[in-house]
């Protein structure tokens, strides 16, 4: 499951939008990390930015599917900790979070925590 903040895409019209969804955005990843931590079952959560299209951002939870073997999620074509751009740095404040650049069809960027698979 996935979940967008700004699926009408406010954001692209002026940063203090983007801003403001990229704010909700953490908080449910935050909220979505503490939640299952505890989980036994097999999961992964991660933070998806598009830098020029806000409404491609969403907070992910990924769990095995019996229909489909893209479990667990490679990332292939991410480049972890990599630099993070200075308007998302406000966001990135835990150090148990991994930060990473896609440059497969576009640039996009990854938050995960560290200890993901």
């Amino acid at each position: 499951m996935h979940w967008h903040a700004d699926w009408p895409g406010m954001g692209n019209l002026a940063w203090r939008e983007r801003r403001e969804h990229l704010s909700a955005l953490f908080t449910m990843f935050r909220r979505i990390l503490a939640e299952t931590a505890s989980w036994t079952t097999p999961h992964q959560v991660w933070l998806h930015i598009d830098p020029t299209d806000s409404s491609q951002d969403a907070v992910y939870l990924h769990t095995a599917n019996p229909n489909s073997e893209n479990f667990p999620n490679t990332f292939a074509g991410v480049s972890w900790d990599a630099e993070v751009p200075e308007r998302l740095r406000v966001f990135l404040t835990d150090p148990a979070w991994q930060f990473g650049r896609g440059e497969d069809k576009w640039t996009h960027f990854v938050v995960r925590p560290r200890s993901a698979v």
